[in-house]
């Protein structure tokens, strides 16, 4: 893909280094009061997936504990620590992440419930508070796209990420 370019031709000492986490969700459907399950199931699959390809780097039964986990910020926590256990490093892309939240948005009567769950205890924050802990662990490196400038002004002013 990048062999043409700089970043292709001269690799750096962490290439082919780290098991990738892809998470897109231009795909997860939900308004605010029932984006959780959508935004659940997404991250069960890509984690279900994610343990299959690289099953050879990690712990015997990883998938299975995952899967008794509850909801999408459980799961991301149990798997970055099981990662970090095993000695294997994380690169975890997020595309679309404000899909949902763009969608949410549009609705004038969502906007307080929006403000509910981006800040204090809403379930979004604690899913990104959960990525920002994982940086501290298996999670090396974090790429997000998709950033509307409000979402963004939520999620980097208050410290999630």
């Amino acid at each position: 893909m990048f062999g043409d370019l700089y970043i292709g031709k001269y690799l750096t000492r962490d290439w082919n280094s780290y098991l990738v986490l892809y998470l897109n969700f231009s795909g997860i459907i939900g308004e605010l009061h029932n984006y959780r399950a959508g935004l659940d199931a997404h991250c069960q699959t890509c984690f279900d997936y994610f343990c299959d390809i690289y099953a050879e780097y990690l712990p015997q039964g990883i998938k299975e504990q995952l899967d008794a986990k509850n909801g999408a910020v459980e799961q991301l926590d149990y798997l970055y620590h099981e990662c970090e256990r095993a000695g294997q490093d994380i690169y975890l892309f997020i595309d679309e992440y404000d899909h949902f939240i763009n969608a949410i948005l549009s609705d004038a009567e969502s906007l307080h419930r929006y403000t509910k769950e981006t800040h204090k205890e809403g379930y979004l924050r604690a899913f990104f508070n959960k990525i920002k802990s994982g940086t501290y662990s298996s999670i090396k490196r974090c790429f997000i796209t998709g950033v509307s400038p409000v979402t963004m002004d939520v999620v980097v002013s208050r410290g999630i990420l």
